[in-house]
């Protein structure tokens, strides 16, 4: 499974599948998605927008993410947890194009045009954390803090949230 939203941060992922263990790419590289973007296009129950990818083709566009083996027994929950996004295998190389570390995998996204929709600020903090918990470059997660977020309007969405980043060991600002 490629993770490139809220479910790289693998303790929340573990809530979803409990075996979910993370494939390492090569030494020095990252697992990546080239001829795709990330935005927040699909929209959730809560009118918030989630992370989805799109195929854009373009030279330099990527999609950094962590690929995670989950048992066949949990994929069924994750399927419930990533509920009207649609599924796809694909092969995923790292940025060395190493075939040692070539993986067949699942994502999910939605197919829909680039109508990106504002995050909630705690769901953005998931995917900036977990990207930085995987070491994603530098530049990306620059990239990923700049993005809007709004504010969850249901205050304790938002309180119970941080509070679970914290108790993670997440550094959560206020």
């Amino acid at each position: 499974y490629f993770a490139y939203g809220s479910n790289m941060l693998d303790s929340r992922l573990k809530e979803r599948c409990n075996s979910a263990s993370k494939i390492k790419p090569s030494t020095g590289s990252q697992h990546l998605l080239k001829g795709w973007k990330l935005n927040f296009s699909k929209k959730s129950q809560d009118r918030s927008g989630k992370g989805n990818i799109v195929e854009i083709r373009r030279d330099g566009e990527k999609v950094y993410g962590v690929i995670f083996e989950i048992l066949d027994s949990e994929k069924q929950e994750l399927d419930w947890a990533e509920y009207g996004y649609d599924q796809r295998e694909m092969t995923i190389l790292d940025e060395k194009n190493s075939r040692k570390n070539c993986e067949n995998v699942i994502v999910y996204y939605k197919e829909e045009p680039d109508n990106s929709k504002i995050p909630y600020d705690w769901y953005k903090a998931y995917i900036v954390e977990g990207a930085k918990k995987h070491n994603l470059p530098k530049n990306y997660i620059k990239d990923l803090e700049k993005r809007r977020k709004k504010k969850d309007p249901d205050a304790g969405n938002h309180d119970v949230s941080k509070t679970w980043l914290r108790k993670c060991g997440y550094d959560v600002k206020a």
